[in-house]
């Protein structure tokens, strides 16, 4: 996958979720309640995510270094901050409307569109 890919498949799978991916108690998590998914857990398989459930509470960056995500190793920094954008958000009243605002700040950093971010969002209704 490439950089555009990575965004795409990430930020418009949560804007679609339209929830943030939570477990019991409310702290973050790559697979949450009834199948929901942070933006790093649109890019995991579900064979890939049974194997690691316990390392929900790492972040992604200590995933990669214990062998998870090795597809994904030269992408750890956009990883981190696609992982973050929907962390912050998740506490936001507005969770959808703040994820947006936050992934066209990593679109900015990273020179990546935002065009397939203004069809989904379209979709969705924000």
């Amino acid at each position: 996958m490439t950089e555009q890919e990575i965004f795409d498949t990430a930020v418009i799978g949560v804007l679609k979720q339209g929830i943030a991916s939570v477990r019991d108690g409310g702290a973050c998590a790559y697979r949450g309640k009834n199948g929901t998914k942070c933006a790093v857990g649109f890019l995991i398989s579900d064979e890939e995510a049974e194997k690691y459930d316990e390392f929900d509470e790492y972040g992604v960056r200590d995933l990669i270094s214990s062998g998870f995500l090795q597809g994904f190793v030269y992408y750890s920094d956009l990883l981190a901050d696609l992982q973050r954008a929907h962390d912050k958000a998740a506490h936001e009243e507005e969770f959808v409307g703040a994820f947006y605002k936050r992934a066209k700040r990593v679109a900015a950093a990273y020179g990546l569109s935002i065009s397939s971010l203004d069809d989904s969002n379209a979709e969705v209704g924000t």
